[in-house]
């Protein structure tokens, strides 16, 4: 393969790669609203009281800037946080209007000053989840912080960072496949340019003007290893990268909906102290006295009727999220039933997902199981989420207050945080399946 060959093998290269900006684009929306979330919601004492500290967020930014200063040098300074919140996600801002809005623009510079803006936003989340504010919310809450940023992470590390990587690789070899032709008859030999390198660096920055390069004296070092090696060297040695790349669909509908619904497996555990909560509430809601046991047997004496002495079920009423106005009926036993179901077919899912069949090959009926899946999911847990928020509102009504007094108040915030939890996971997962939508 000659080398203007191996140019068009690396431009189709970057070609398929680009296919990816968009989920690319879509992760920073995701990491964006997430570091917002944390300021809000689960970290509010690491920030200053500020209102309307959105509108500083620059929505035309076109510069990474990186803080000089590492965030471990600032503990527990809200002023400082709060800046620097800012900038991180004016930097993402600046990604997205700069690099993911026109790929082709992009240098490999440009790839390692994302690189460490990326670093720098992971040092910054650290240090906020080493200081003390954390152990100021209580279990719940604390374990959605670490669960918001275990995915900001593994957006970066699993998907963000290996596309600039990997974009830096092919911008790397380009620069050097396009050298390589143009610097051996000018300095023909690694000892020639040993001997004068003042001379031939000058040289070689002229000839990178002529084709259109910004000099680089990082990868000319690269171009001047390639001296001695004739074509077919270079080719093999630039190939060989690349090899296997090309069955990695990253960015393909199976592994996006796979990532779906093993986000749906992941709120199992939520689910299992849904179910616990609910049937331990049942149980106290159900108990009563002895003197009320007394009373009901004596009115059943006397007035010849079989009523039930012990309850065994709560029906209550709420009025629905969605669709028309009405009030409905449900009853906790139900409501347990259906949770518990639905937990069993969740664990059975992860399973099924770790299997050989799932992990390695992506087949159409693979495909058509994981949107049954996903479409089931959602109706179910959308479904499970109305009735537990009617009970909770059902509870909360003036005539109830008695019952919500058996229940401890640390039981209701934990029933509130298993909620939150699920409708997160239900918001992002409606979200992301609206973006492969779009781009069928």
């Amino acid at each position: 393969m000659a080398l203007s060959d191996l140019l068009d093998f690396l431009g189709d290269e970057k070609a398929k790669l680009f296919k990816a900006v968009d989920y690319i684009n879509t992760y920073y929306h995701q990491i964006a609203v997430s570091l917002q979330s944390l300021r809000d919601n689960l970290l509010p004492y690491s920030f200053t009281a500020q209102a309307g500290w959105k509108e500083t967020i620059d929505k035309r930014s076109a510069e990474i800037k990186v803080p000089e200063i590492r965030p471990q040098n600032v503990y527990g300074d809200p002023d400082f946080n709060s800046n620097v919140l800012v900038r991180l996600i004016n930097n993402i801002v600046a990604v997205q209007n700069t690099a993911l809005a026109n790929p082709e623009g992009v240098s490999s510079a440009d790839c390692r000053l994302v690189s460490r803006s990326h670093r720098f936003l992971l040092a910054f989340l650290d240090e906020q989840f080493s200081n003390s504010n954390i152990a100021a919310l209580n279990k719940p809450q604390r374990d959605l912080a670490f669960s918001v940023k275990h995915t900001i992470e593994k957006r970066i590390r699993e998907n963000i960072d290996p596309f600039f990587a990997h974009l830096a690789t092919i911008l790397e070899d380009v620069y050097r496949v396009k050298l390589a032709g143009h610097v051996k008859p000018i300095v023909e030999t690694l000892g020639n340019y040993k001997k004068n390198p003042g001379l031939y660096d000058e040289l070689i920055a002229r000839k990178c003007r002529e084709l259109g390069l910004k000099s680089d004296p990082e990868q000319n070092l690269a171009v001047l290893a390639d001296l001695d090696k004739n074509e077919a060297v270079i080719t093999a040695e630039v190939k060989a990268k690349y090899e296997g790349t090309g069955d990695k669909k990253t960015a393909g509908r199976y592994f996006r909906l796979k990532e779906i619904a093993l986000r749906y497996g992941s709120q199992a555990d939520n689910l299992a102290a849904l179910v616990y909560f609910l049937k331990e509430t049942e149980r106290n809601l159900l108990r009563i006295s002895i003197f009320r046991r007394i009373g009901l047997a004596l009115k059943n004496l006397f007035s010849g009727r079989r009523r039930e002495i012990t309850p065994t079920n709560i029906v209550f009423t709420y009025v629905p999220d969605r669709g028309k106005i009405e009030r409905r009926r449900a009853s906790l036993n139900d409501l347990v039933n259906d949770a518990s179901f639905f937990y069993k077919y969740l664990v059975k899912l992860k399973e099924d997902l770790e299997t050989e069949s799932y992990v390695r090959i992506h087949t159409p009926q693979n495909i058509k199981d994981l949107d049954k899946f996903i479409d089931t999911s959602f109706a179910t847990l959308a479904d499970v989420l109305e009735k537990c928020h009617g009970f909770r509102d059902w509870l909360g009504r003036e005539n109830n207050r008695r019952l919500l007094r058996r229940i401890p108040d640390k039981r209701q915030e934990d029933f509130n945080n298993l909620l939150l939890h699920i409708n997160r996971t239900c918001i992002v997962n409606s979200y992301n399946l609206q973006e492969i939508e779009k781009r069928k």
